[in-house]
């Protein structure tokens, strides 16, 4: 699988494009967009909600993808994500697959977003948000990695929240 370009390199499909790289690529251009706007004045919290969820759809669209895209497995099913980094983070990183797998199940409840999830969804704030974040291209880092890919501008984000 190739990473650091926008369309498919395998021949046998030329028009399909790295789907989840230009996902994360959305999801970081969101993620500054309720930083500099922070900056700029305080966001109301449901306006922050709203920012942050989408922000990261966008990113757990990429990292299921990511997932799925790079899961070992037989017959036609692919594995849940949750399931997928567990068999691939447990041993070497467990303290990422702890935190990557909350995450999972927050992304459920905010795709999923209704009546028993708001309690959930309205934890959400800037920690959380950057801390998903970060868990995330530390995912995106692990899958490089294990293809011996170089790890790009893409994947150098520093997540913090704000002073």
């Amino acid at each position: 699988m190739k990473f650091s370009s926008l369309t498919s390199e395998d021949p046998e499909y030329p028009d399909v494009t790295n789907i989840q790289l230009e996902l994360w690529r959305l999801a970081v251009v969101k993620y500054e967009e309720i930083k500099d706007h922070s900056e700029e004045v305080v966001l109301k919290k449901s306006d922050f909600i709203v920012l942050a969820s989408v922000t990261l759809i966008l990113a757990g669209s990429s990292l299921t993808q990511l997932v799925g895209q790079n899961a070992i497995f037989a017959g036609s099913r692919v594995p849940s994500p949750a399931d997928e980094l567990e068999k691939q983070l447990r041993k070497t990183s467990p303290d990422l697959c702890d935190r990557i797998k909350e995450f999972i199940f927050f992304y459920d409840d905010i795709r999923h977003f209704g009546k028993p999830k708001h309690t959930k969804v309205e934890a959400l704030n800037e920690k959380l948000l950057a801390q998903f974040m970060k868990d995330i291209q530390e995912v995106w880092i692990f899958y490089l990695n294990k293809a011996n890919l170089p790890i790009t501008e893409d994947f150098k984000h520093s997540f913090k929240q704000s002073e």
